[in-house]
């Protein structure tokens, strides 16, 4: 397994050297935000997705074809961000396996309905050249996996002739029993990011 991912700070890039034992190699690209959000604004008059803008780095050809090298038997890519690479001439004829977790236009969409102008008008651009590319990559790839039946069910909306797999979250149950009955006392626990 050779391993290709963009890193927004420091320390999210520091966690590499821990999937080492897990791969081949691991490559980490470090994302040049305020650089990204300059060409964000550029491209809004364009079909690119923001999302492939916001997920760029000036490394990230070189890195692709130094992998497309080591001649791949598939490529795996998670989420829409990184299913372009998928597309980069040196990997494009290797069969793709797209993990899109959940489907990130129909997300777009919905915070465009959710919020006003003009955050709504970006919101709702990204819905829509998103989603053309996720038909685009979705149509490209031996399969393509999300989380729910919900989210296949749009996926299949995007790309009707896709196969669309569900692979849900797996979640170990047993290691994470208390260790004693409940208590009787109300307690919620909520794990995950908080403005999603």
């Amino acid at each position: 397994v050779d391993l290709l991912s963009f890193a927004h700070d420091e320390d999210e890039a520091s966690h590499a050297r821990d999937l080492l034992p897990l791969t081949t190699s691991v490559t980490v690209i470090p994302v040049p935000r305020f650089r990204n959000m300059l060409r964000s604004a550029a491209f809004l008059p364009s079909s690119r997705p923001l999302t492939h803008t916001m997920l760029d780095a000036p490394e990230l050809a070189g890195a692709v074809t130094a992998l497309a090298r080591r001649s791949p038997d598939v490529v795996l890519a998670y989420c829409s961000g990184m299913a372009r690479c998928a597309f980069a001439p040196a990997l494009r004829d290797r069969p793709l396996v797209l993990d899109m977790v959940d489907v990130d236009s129909a997300k777009w969409a919905s915070m465009a309905e959710t919020h006003a102008p003009p955050r709504s008008w970006v919101y709702a651009r990204e819905a829509r050249v998103l989603r053309a590319f996720e038909a685009t990559a979705a149509a490209h790839a031996s399969t393509t996996m999300v989380v729910t039946d919900k989210e296949r069910q749009t996926m299949t909306a995007i790309a009707p002739g896709a196969r669309v797999e569900v692979v849900p979250n797996g979640v170990d149950a047993a290691r994470l029993r208390p260790p004693s009955g409940p208590t009787g006392e109300p307690l919620v626990v909520f794990c995950g990011v908080m403005n999603y």
